[in-house]
């Protein structure tokens, strides 16, 4: 008789659930079919040996990753991550020779760029440091804080951080409430955060090592102000206690980038010297006399937040650079794992599955598209030598925006594409999903930015009307919304494997919502509506048409790298496979948004029924052509085996 110090007895195989480990995975048995170092040179670009030199440094034992056990442990891991990098020097390449550095500023877009590979954590970290407090040294600042400050900041021996977002205003800079007063007799100004509202909220490095902030804040000179500068103004001392007047609490914990230390600042009256005004556009003389090359206050408050534009092209291709990790660990799985198939025979490959390869096929045409849209938006800023010009400026807000919205849907699909597999947090997809997630609303909310790129566009349409480039005649205004073009003809399909149609139809479809906003507008102005009144009537509109511009160039730029190959394909004939697949990249691209957007292609005669069905069949043969050379995509993606930790993401070994 059984009684109930009895136990019953539990299969061996219910006694344990170990952790998994690549080993314990289907093993992985594809191969690649192309030449990847192509691949990845044409991936590269112009600044392949520096991404390949970053990733040789993440790759290394410095930079090993544990397993947090908690909040602290994780932020201390993360700083000496980004001390390592400084003692590498890879942030140098921002600063000039004078300062320690290498002044080659497409390099260290191309580094940073590389940075998520290994975490986000250090990606915003070093981000904060050098791009936001250096950036703002080096373009905000004039030689006495270049002389003072860029040594420190590249050394990591002066950690800082970027006070602008406030409480009460996170996206309306000009109407933030931290005061900076001068006072000529003591040739100080006094820094004060008058309302709760007016705390700085989610600075980085803030809450725990930064030892100064740049303070962005309401300039009063003899009580007029001035409006929004930027101060120079220590928070810690170099043991990390708090100066006087300054009063700081942690965020706390967050959904993802839990290794930054984000948090809210006040100021209690804190003096600062003079100097301490960044004085590249504004200055206030020795007679206490304030004065601008700059005279309009708009164009002086847009021309100072114009030279921090490079945050936002980083945010953009960090992004990218993140979900093209995620990537990697789905199309990894996807080439491993089986499921379902024909009566005896083994399971399938789940990337053979249709569905599959739309999912996994669309984010690499998606990332690959964007990464080159990047990379030659940053080309052009520092061909530029870093000056913001209207066009890099509109340019830069749409990738961005529209850069860390598919990006964080890509990290999604990943995730789905995995699983059960990519909800365990050390395959690594939630991780990046949750750490991603903050890029849609920092350096500019997505949707805030979008109306800053209609903007851009309806100024460059009113310049080419006044320069004569274009008229206000019918035909000339057909002709630029596209309804020149040749509707499709009923049971005749266009060739959607000519790139050109693909574009020119992208094309027309921003060109004719350009102008057709720009049009109602001003009727609507005529009728007595403000600028205001029209912003929020059309606010939907304009975030669209920033989409719209995001694509157009998006596309733009791959075409251009699947023609070259085409061109180099007719005299080495062993890359015409390659250009074969970077073909279908770019029709994959192309189709996919005619066809996400399909109702205004058919409202405006550029789709019918026949049209629409074939660029549906169209896709899903690229798509099934990308996925049969998606290994060797995210093999020419070079990320470092001991950053790719996902157990399913793991070599056959």
């Amino acid at each position: 008789m059984k009684t109930h110090s009895d136990k019953p007895r539990i299969p061996s195989y219910l006694r344990v659930s170990p952790r998994p480990k690549a080993f314990e995975y289907p093993t992985l048995t594809t191969q690649t079919k192309l030449k990847t170092s192509k691949i990845k040179s044409v991936l590269d670009g112009e600044y392949e040996n520096t991404r390949d030199w970053i990733r040789r440094v993440i790759a290394s034992t410095a930079f090993e990753h544990k397993d947090f056990l908690d909040r602290e442990d994780e932020r201390k891991s993360v700083l000496d991550w980004c001390q390592k990098l400084a003692d590498y020097g890879v942030g140098s390449a921002l600063f000039p020779k004078d300062y320690a550095g290498t002044e080659n500023l497409g390099a260290f877009f191309a580094s940073f760029e590389m940075l998520p590979y290994h975490s986000l954590n250090l990606t915003i970290k070093f981000g904060v440091q050098y791009g936001l407090f250096g950036g703002s040294v080096l373009n905000l600042g004039t030689e006495k804080h270049h002389k003072d400050i860029l040594f420190e900041c590249n050394t990591m021996k002066l950690p800082g951080c970027f006070a602008m977002t406030e409480i009460g205003h996170g996206s309306n800079v000009r109407q933030i409430e931290t005061t900076a007063t001068y006072d000529h007799q003591s040739r100080t100004f006094t820094i004060h955060s008058p309302t709760w509202s007016s705390g700085k909220i989610y600075i980085g490095n803030s809450a725990r090592d930064g030892e100064m902030a740049t303070v962005f804040a309401q300039l009063n000179v003899n009580g007029e102000n001035k409006g929004v500068h930027a101060f120079l103004v220590p928070i810690r001392d170099p043991q990390k206690n708090l100066l006087p007047g300054i009063h700081i609490d942690d965020n706390g914990q967050k959904i993802g980038l839990n290794g930054v230390d984000n948090g809210m600042i006040w100021f209690d009256n804190v003096t600062i010297p003079k100097d301490a005004l960044l004085d590249r556009f504004a200055s206030i003389d020795d007679k206490g006399k304030w004065s601008s090359p700059i005279e309009n206050d708009a164009e002086r408050f847009f021309t100072m937040l114009g030279t921090l534009v490079g945050g936002r092209m980083s945010i953009a291709g960090t992004a990218v650079k993140a979900a093209q990790k995620a990537l990697a660990i789905a199309v990894i799985y996807a080439h491993r794992r089986r499921q379902f198939g024909r009566g005896n025979r083994p399971e399938t490959h789940i990337i053979n599955y249709p569905s599959h390869q739309k999912r996994l096929g669309s984010g690499l045409a998606t990332t690959i598209a964007l990464s080159f849209a990047i990379q030659d938006l940053t080309a052009t800023h520092t061909a530029n030598e870093g000056q913001t010009t209207r066009d890099v400026e509109t340019r830069a807000a749409a990738l961005k925006a529209y850069a860390t919205w598919e990006s964080l849907a890509i990290t999604q699909t990943c995730r789905e594409a995995c699983g059960g597999e990519g909800y365990l947090w050390h395959n690594q997809i939630g991780e990046i999903k949750a750490d991603l997630d903050i890029f849609t609303t920092f350096e500019g909310d997505n949707t805030v930015l979008m109306q800053l790129v209609a903007k851009g566009l309806f100024a460059k349409l009113k310049d080419r009307f006044k320069s004569g480039e274009i008229s206000t005649s019918k035909v000339m205004l057909r002709a630029l919304r596209g309804q020149l073009r040749k509707v499709p003809v009923p049971g005749v399909s266009p060739n959607w494997h000519n790139l050109g149609y693909i574009g020119d139809l992208l094309l027309a479809r921003e060109n004719d919502v350009t102008l057709q906003l720009a049009q109602t507008m001003r009727k609507e102005r005529k009728q007595g509506l403000r600028t205001h009144e029209l912003m929020l009537e059309h606010q939907n509109a304009f975030i669209e048409l920033g989409k719209y511009h995001a694509e157009r160039l998006a596309y733009q730029s791959l075409t251009q790298r699947a023609l070259q190959l085409e061109i180099e394909a007719k005299t080495k004939p062993e890359q015409a496979q390659i250009a074969v697949l970077f073909n279908n990249l770019t029709m994959a691209f192309g189709l996919e948004r005619i066809l996400r957007d399909s109702s205004w292609f058919f409202a405006n005669h550029h789709l019918n029924k026949e049209s629409h069905a074939s660029a549906k069949q169209t896709l899903q043969h690229s798509h099934a052509i990308i996925s049969d050379y998606s290994y060797d995509l995210i093999k020419a993606f070079a990320i470092p085996e001991p950053c790719l930790r996902a157990p399913i993401a793991q070599s056959e070994k």
